[in-house]
């Protein structure tokens, strides 16, 4: 599988070198990694003459652009390239506010004056499945306000819970010390009523997990990861849920 797994990446990486970003409208089935992309996206803003910050390990991709940088021809060109490197907006902010806003911005905001910085923080949209088994305990942490709801009916994937602009996922880690992490990020950057719940996984029928490509740049690095980061499609039974830290 692994051997597959980069015979499909070399491949989408072969076809993307061949082709100009005009020409780029069909999807991968994979995204490419991390660098392969930011040579790109650089690429992409120079041959028009401008320049973007790119901010690597802060989140998977977070790019800084100065107002009226973009044009229709280049925001198009943009827009292209990340769907065929498998990549999409996430979220957004301005230099006036740093409240994340979920998705990519409206067109109108895009070509507007009413910023001077707009950050855009890009994730990979295809999922990885992992192959290592799952582990015995899962570990999630949601806002306080949902653990009633959430020990009623269980862990459902709805994209109302989310903070990203992605498929409607749950995000786990196999470790507490990993959901301390997550603790700490989502309470720096949403809220401070933060709750981890401990899940059994031998009491679930089944769950498939997908390894989280927000923390690891590749399969490589998320086998090498102290903690494993996944998210998985399937609904959780509230029976195999437990409360475990409150604040």
């Amino acid at each position: 599988m692994k051997n597959y797994s980069k015979f499909i990446e070399l491949s989408n990486k072969i076809i993307i070198s061949n082709f100009n970003n005009e020409l780029l409208t069909e999807g991968l089935i994979r995204s490419v990694d991390y660098d392969f992309l930011i040579k790109k996206l650089k690429d992409l803003f120079y041959k028009y003459g401008k320049s973007i910050r790119i901010y690597e390990n802060v989140t998977p991709i977070l790019m800084k652009i100065v107002k009226n940088s973009f044009n229709k021809k280049l925001y198009d060109e943009f827009l292209s390239l990340l769907r065929i490197c498998g990549y999409s907006i996430s979220y957004h902010y301005y230099d006036f506010d740093n409240s994340p806003i979920i998705g990519e911005p409206s067109v109108v905001d895009i070509f507007s004056d009413n910023y001077e910085y707009m950050y855009l923080n890009l994730i990979k949209k295809f999922d990885i499945e992992n192959y290592g088994g799952v582990p015995e305990y899962l570990y999630h942490v949601t806002d306080k306000k949902n653990v009633e709801k959430i020990l009623e009916i269980g862990l459902v994937p709805r994209s109302k819970n989310k903070i990203e602009k992605h498929p409607d996922r749950i995000y786990l880690t196999d470790s507490l010390e990993g959901a301390n992490d997550f603790k700490e990020m989502i309470q720096f950057r949403f809220s401070d009523n933060i709750v981890i719940l401990k899940i059994n996984s031998k009491l679930l029928k089944s769950i498939k997990l997908y390894y989280d490509p927000t923390f690891f740049e590749n399969e490589k690095s998320f086998e090498e990861s102290e903690y494993k980061a996944f998210y998985t499609y399937d609904n959780i039974t509230p029976y195999a849920i437990e409360i475990i830290n409150e604040n």
